[in-house]
């Protein structure tokens, strides 16, 4: 490479240029120069763009399915029909950390945002909508920048790689929805605690009536057969 000559063990070698994997196929001529041009995948780059608009529309359209709700009239039972999640704390996290990582990307001094990106929110629905013009013309300009722009340095800049930070903190092992389910576990053991108890308390006071309705009737019937047997008495005098 560049007049230098390499061996490797195998026909994949990942270690000669950085950043680049060059698979060999075939032997050449001996002295035969072969040139291998790299470029940017400017294709790829918008594919994966437009992937992660879709991705995003995806996730928005999961939120609103989880927090539908459905209003009803006075007086009648919660519609049956709303979203799991109506109201969940953790969710509304989610979705809040979510957008402020794309508000704070409208602030980003090399691209001044998404929407330079052709990339703009429908105000009605929220979702992001793509023009493909607009993202081709910021990739054939300003490539860096647009990397820059979504993965900045991998670790804590860049919009998606903030957006990933702000996930994991949700998913990752005892993260904020692990704790949540563990909490909501704990509240349903010691709910069907509750239920168990009470339960076990309404059975003793059943049979207890039970037990005092068998000696009242117990009783009603020797009452009754006093009764009778003093009518009787009065009835022969």
């Amino acid at each position: 490479i560049n007049g230098t000559e390499i061996t490797r063990s195998t026909n994949s070698i990942a270690d000669a240029l950085q950043g680049v994997t060059i698979d060999l196929k075939s032997t050449t001529k001996p002295g035969e120069p072969q040139n291998l041009i790299i470029g940017a995948d400017k294709n790829g780059s918008a594919d994966k763009i437009k992937n992660w608009v879709d991705s995003y529309n995806s996730l928005l359209d999961t939120f609103n399915s989880l927090t539908k709700y459905t209003p009803v009239k006075s007086g009648e039972n919660q519609n049956s029909k709303n979203g799991a999640l109506l109201g969940d704390n953790t969710l509304r996290g989610i979705q809040s950390s979510i957008k402020s990582a794309l508000s704070a990307a409208q602030d980003n001094p090399e691209l001044k945002g998404l929407g330079n990106l052709g990339i703009t929110t429908n105000s009605k629905t929220g979702k992001l909508e793509l023009d493909s013009d607009k993202l081709k013309k910021a990739l054939d300009e300003k490539p860096q920048q647009v990397a820059n722009f979504f993965a900045g340095n991998g670790k804590d800049t860049g919009m998606a790689t903030e957006i990933h930070n702000e996930i994991q903190n949700y998913i990752k092992a005892d993260g904020v929805i692990e704790n949540s389910t563990k909490s909501i576990n704990t509240n349903l053991d010691r709910l069907n605690t509750q239920i168990t108890s009470v339960s076990e308390s309404i059975q003793s006071t059943i049979e207890r009536y039970k037990q005092q309705f068998v000696q009242l009737d117990a009783m009603m019937s020797k009452l009754n057969g006093t009764s009778s047997y003093l009518t009787q008495q009065f009835s022969t005098k």
